[in-house]
């Protein structure tokens, strides 16, 4: 699921991801998960076993455009964009993202095993950053990532 995400977030692989490399369970707010079950039809869900990961790559493999880090300071990925490097609309959203750290919360599923969900969350230091609960849907052919999951839980700063 984490590897499905990720595919769909960077566009297919397009643009380089720095990834914390555990996935380590947090205090959820039921809420949250709650709130995006009912968005996806799925009302009155009840949560059960959740799954954290210390090391990310055991799960997600490795993807070419998948960089897995040991911190989750954004200061530690290296140098700063020029404006003229930046210029192009591109090289600004490779720009976010090489200077980015991704952050993926364990997996928990609802009592039927229908729903999966996870935070998510993109920092850039300081007040730079973005977040939302990733919801799969359980569908005859396999795990479906829920594209409307991106405005559950969502946060900005």
């Amino acid at each position: 699921m984490y590897g499905a995400f990720l595919d769909s977030w960077s566009e297919g692989g397009k643009y380089t991801v720095n990834v914390y490399k555990a996935a380590q369970l947090r205090t959820q707010d039921p809420g949250d998960f709650t709130e995006c079950a009912q968005k996806l039809g799925e009302p009155a869900a009840q949560w059960g076993e959740s799954y954290s990961f210390r090391n990310l790559r055991s799960v997600i493999g490795e993807l070419p455009y998948v960089h897995f880090i040991r911190s989750t300071d954004p200061r530690a990925l290296g140098r700063e964009w020029s404006a003229a490097e930046a210029a192009t609309k591109t090289a600004i959203i490779q720009a976010g993202f090489a200077h980015s750290v991704v952050t993926l919360s364990a997996i928990t599923f609802n009592k039927q095993r229908t729903l999966a969900m996870f935070h998510f969350s993109s920092v850039c230091g300081g007040l730079c950053g973005y977040g939302h609960v990733v919801a799969f849907k359980r569908t005859p052919n396999g795990w479906v990532l829920q594209k409307k999951s991106a405005a559950c839980g969502a946060w900005m700063s």
